[in-house]
């Protein structure tokens, strides 16, 4: 990613999203604000990417702390940025956390990965989890700052399980 310093000054980065921090996800937010600011984003083709990952980084604690890291970062986006709100959160989260329980007692924990479904639940339930949290705190961006639909998000609407 590279951006001119212009377009970077008045949008800044979330570093509450950042690596390091809480999330994952400050550049889809800085992208969305950079949208909505009015500037161009364009792609570029160059050589390809590829990421050598450890085994160690693919075990089920590492992937559930990805599910929850993800989880949270959509939820600060929701909240914040999309000033979306999400009904019945309570009762999301119930329903996130038994699915989660079932989905572990039927399959068996295996320490060495996760299956893509309960990473999903792992995610659906953080999800609901963070953005009731998140709720309690001020906006952080005006509204229409970021835009007003999820359309840009990776996900569309409501996620899944959540």
């Amino acid at each position: 990613m590279a951006a001119s310093t212009e377009a970077v000054r008045p949008i800044g980065f979330d570093e509450e999203l950042g690596p390091g921090a809480r999330g994952i996800t400050d550049h889809v937010l800085f992208n969305l604000r950079l949208k909505v600011g009015g500037y161009r984003l364009t792609g570029c083709i160059g050589p390809a990417v590829q990421h050598h990952l450890s085994p160690d980084r693919l075990n089920h604690s590492t992937m559930k702390r990805l599910a929850q890291n993800n989880a949270f970062s959509h939820a600060c986006l929701w909240h914040h940025g999309l000033h979306s709100d999400l009904g019945w959160l309570r009762l999301r989260r119930i329903r996130a956390r038994v699915a989660l329980t079932r989905e572990r007692r039927r399959s068996a924990h295996d320490p060495d990965g996760i299956s893509p479904r309960e990473y999903e639940l792992w995610f659906a339930h953080s999800f609901v989890t963070k953005l009731a949290e998140e709720r309690t705190r001020p906006r952080s961006y005006p509204s229409g700052e970021v835009g007003e639909s999820g359309a840009d998000l990776p996900f569309h609407g409501t996620p899944s399980g959540s």
